[in-house]
């Protein structure tokens, strides 16, 4: 509606809009408004000649994801290139992926995947989840495994310990007595008061800071820096130094949060947030999503996941629509 107020018009150079495949009526009204600051410009018509159209059924996922790759390759022998690949389905894409990466072929992926389904956003969550009250002691023994700061041989020592005393929680064996074996009374010891630091309840700039002094401590910061979803993954959550500064706008950036109030909103951040590789500009397949394909040109495309679940003849209007309205 903003484009529709008086003020508007005035101050912006010009309303460019793409056309698509049907006339829309807000885009005309636009135009209409705009007058001689408009400017339409039409799709690009498709070139007379359309390639043929070839169909394969699969007995299951994995058949599936099998010929959709073989009909990448088969297009790059061909000389068919860019070949665009459709991304109907995350988990049967990156399938497809595999097995181009398998036989050396390099794919752009466009779509990208959510933050939190990567390796360095479950490393974190695992840091944080091992600092609840009432972790278990695997949940903790986890989370430890990917702390370079715990060497593997006092960890393994720890994991037999605690799994031949049938020690359950992390509390549990924090009492207990390791005077006897020194290597894993110091272990303990660290594990606890990285854990003690992330008790008490605090704002969450005072949060940030404390994230992130656990990572240090553990070893973590490092490795996660210096990967690239790693790094996506501490920008999301403003664990980067100053990065903090931010929230000094946020409304109700200053109350005071629970422990698992916070370990929910970095959750919630990490799932919010998308992770997309960086790309190759040579690269001779392209992962995106089916509705970016419009006036894009490739030189063919491979269509997968094509049932009834993930390609609906009429898609389901989003909100709160009755039956009858959905029906029509």
């Amino acid at each position: 509606d903003v484009l529709f107020e008086p003020g508007v018009r005035p101050s912006v150079d010009a309303l460019v809009v793409l056309q698509g495949f049907q006339s829309d009526p807000l885009v005309q009204a636009l135009q209409a408004h705009w007058g001689d600051r408009a400017l339409a410009v039409a799709l690009a018509e498709p070139g007379p000649e359309r390639g043929a159209i070839a169909l394969h059924a699969a007995q299951d996922a994995e058949d599936e994801a099998q010929r959709a790759a073989a009909c990448v390759l088969a297009h790059i022998a061909a000389g068919r290139v860019p070949v665009a690949l459709a991304a109907n389905d995350r988990a049967l894409t990156r399938r497809i992926s595999a097995h181009l990466a398998s036989c050396g072929v390099a794919v752009r992926d466009e779509n990208g995947w959510t933050l939190s389904t990567t390796r360095s956003a479950a490393q974190l969550m695992a840091a944080l989840q091992a600092c609840a009250w009432d972790a278990p002691a695997d949940a903790v023994l986890d989370w430890l495994k990917h702390a370079p700061a715990v060497a593997p041989a006092v960890l393994g020592a720890l994991e037999r310990a605690l799994r031949k005393g049938a020690i359950a929680t992390w509390a549990a064996a924090a009492g207990r007595d390791w005077s006897a074996q020194p290597a894993l009374a110091d272990c303990v010891a660290r594990v606890q008061a990285w854990r003690k630091g992330m008790r008490a309840s605090r704002p969450l700039a005072q949060w940030l800071q404390a994230v992130r002094a656990l990572l240090e401590a553990s070893g973590q910061w490092s490795a996660l820096a210096q990967d690239a979803a790693g790094a996506r993954v501490l920008i999301a959550l403003r664990l980067q130094p100053g990065q903090e500064s931010e929230l000094e706008g946020w409304g109700g950036a200053g109350r005071r949060m629970a422990q698992a109030e916070f370990i929910r909103w970095a959750n919630e951040v990490l799932e919010a947030a998308r992770y997309v590789p960086s790309a190759q500009a040579d690269a001779p397949v392209t992962v995106l999503p089916l509705s970016t394909l419009l006036a894009r040109s490739f030189a063919a495309l491979v269509l997968p996941g094509c049932d009834e679940k993930r390609l609906q003849p009429a898609p389901e209007p989003p909100g709160e629509w009755t039956p009858a309205q959905r029906e029509a």
